[in-house]
């Protein structure tokens, strides 16, 4: 689990909690950053009764993080270790013949709804506006897609998409916020992605929240209170997710659970 942001932090809270209710005992071995096959493997390299595996990455047409995630699943099926993935992309185990795993994401449908809703509930906006991870962002357009059809039910068409990669376009990007009709709504992916449309607003002048307001997901205080202006954000409970995903490897590792199972966790 990666613990640079509160997603993994939260999830590693969930696990500890459900494992002290459950009273087990063991010898919890954690990887505190961002996936890598080698330590996986060393991880692996003496008996283990099952894996919780989180990840980080953008999941983009590339595929490479695609292709590392299969790796840590072949390495648990090669040597029968129980798997829970935590966020993995359903290309990683979709039509493959896989025994004892189960994965769980956030919704990406319920968080799109949630969005348009609170910013529809916050202020009568001219224009509503998606800034997305990276256009390649397999979960990033998904949420801007849902996003984007919950305002549409709500008879509301005026819809603005950043078709750019904030991270390395910030001229690009100034220049869409600029051009939003004002007051506008714009609803950045996740808190990351979030930092930088503020940022932008702030080099040329526009007002947060104003001329724009901001949202956000994942409700991370290192974006959302060390802000200026501070940052609105959804907050997926990535807690119960890990609590969840704990139950679930208990239930793997005695046998009650076989084949694949995919859970989706709401807000």
């Amino acid at each position: 689990l990666p613990f640079a942001y509160r997603d993994g932090r939260d999830k590693y809270d969930g696990i500890m909690r459900c494992l002290r209710e459950a009273h087990v005992d063991c010898d919890l071995r954690i990887i505190r950053e961002a996936l890598n096959v080698e330590q996986f493997r060393q991880s692996l390299s003496t008996p283990v009764a099952g894996a919780i595996c989180g990840t980080v990455g953008c999941f983009d047409e590339n595929r490479r993080d695609i292709a590392l995630l299969g790796e840590c699943l072949g390495l648990c099926q090669r040597r029968k270790v129980p798997l829970v993935g935590l966020d993995w992309p359903q290309e990683t185990f979709r039509r493959q013949k896989l025994h004892r795993c189960s994965f769980f994401n956030i919704d990406s449908e319920r968080i799109g709804e949630l969005a348009a809703q609170t910013l529809s509930e916050a202020g009568n906006y001219v224009v509503h506006g998606f800034v997305g991870f990276a256009p390649s962002c397999v979960w990033s357009r998904s949420r801007g897609a849902f996003f984007a059809r919950e305002l549409r039910r709500q008879e509301r068409y005026a819809i603005r998409i950043f078709k750019g990669e904030p991270q390395t376009d910030a001229v690009g990007l100034q220049a869409w916020l600029q051009a939003l009709p004002k007051p506008a709504g714009v609803f950045a992916a996740n808190d990351y992605t979030a930092d930088f449309v503020l940022k932008a607003c702030a080099r040329c002048g526009l007002h947060v929240p104003d001329d724009l307001a901001v949202l956000g997901v994942d409700d991370d205080p290192v974006f959302c209170v060390h802000t200026r202006p501070t940052l609105s954000s959804i907050h997926p409970d990535f807690e119960e997710m890990g609590y969840l995903a704990a139950q679930e490897l208990l239930r793997l590792v005695a046998g009650r659970s076989a084949g694949v199972r995919q859970v989706v966790a709401g807000e």
